[in-house]
């Protein structure tokens, strides 16, 4: 395992978004095969780490590129990603959740697949800061993302997510209210 990371880690400098997006499409392929035993070896999990975190940290506006990074996201268990750096969970969150309020439709979808994947009731609390975070009550365009997350959460847990969600159902109906009363061209 360690010889087939090496040969990731060189193709990691790789200036080309092409070798990326099929070194990240590879690497995804790995964790089909990697278990927590192998976690146990130092130098493996640092190596682990270091792509992981250099895949997640690419920063573009390449649709592939995005795409892929999520399929990675979907291909690592929480508890591997958990075990191989703090926050993995959280993290990954993050970037499905960055990635469901892209404009691009394919992306936004599979940001909110990705989502649906990762989504379980011990980390709906983690989404719901986010959306907290991220809402703008006067945006539409934002509130009807944030209904989409909403309803990924409510589909894939059911209704007892709705305990953790319910505080926001209120302001997000009266901000459908608003923009429609001050919208012309709804």
């Amino acid at each position: 395992l360690k010889q087939i990371l090496d040969i990731y880690l060189n193709f990691v400098k790789s200036e080309s978004t092409e070798v990326l997006i099929n070194v990240i499409q590879s690497f995804s392929h790995l964790f089909k095969f990697i278990s927590i035993e192998f976690l146990n070896d130092s130098i493996i999990k640092n190596e682990l780490k270091t792509l992981i975190t250099t895949f997640l940290n690419i920063k573009t506006s390449n649709f592939v590129q995005n795409s892929c990074i999520l399929k990675l996201i979907k291909s690592i268990p929480i508890k591997i990603g958990n075990k191989i750096f703090n926050n993995y969970e959280k993290i990954v969150l993050e970037i499905c959740f960055y990635f469901c309020f892209s404009e691009q439709t394919e992306l936004n979808q599979s940001a909110l697949e990705t989502l649906r994947v990762l989504c379980k009731y011990r980390n709906v609390s983690i989404i719901v800061s986010l959306i907290i975070k991220k809402i703008d009550f006067f945006d539409a365009f934002t509130i009807f993302k944030v209904c989409e997350i909403l309803n990924e959460i409510i589909e894939t847990i059911g209704l007892q997510s709705l305990n953790e969600i319910k505080y926001l159902l209120h302001p997000i109906y009266e901000s459908f209210l608003f923009i429609y009363q001050t919208n012309d061209d709804i």
